[in-house]
């Protein structure tokens, strides 16, 4: 499995200060495949948390 250690950095970063200064120099950081694949993971997510508020407003799972 490969890590994104850079990814990881600006996650972490970001997490620490939010700001949208800071938002855009971590970012810029990333090269093509880590904002590949940071798009992929927050694409998961968004689908994730979709599926958890569709479970806590009709309390069953969502047909897939």
């Amino acid at each position: 499995m490969y890590r994104y250690k850079t990814l990881e950095a600006v996650l972490k970063s970001i997490a620490d200060d939010d700001s949208h200064e800071n938002l855009k120099r971590q970012t810029a950081r990333l090269t093509t495949d880590e904002r590949r694949h940071l798009r992929a993971l927050m694409n998961s997510i968004e689908h994730n948390l979709i599926d958890l508020e569709y479970m806590e407003l009709f309390g069953e799972e969502k047909e897939k």
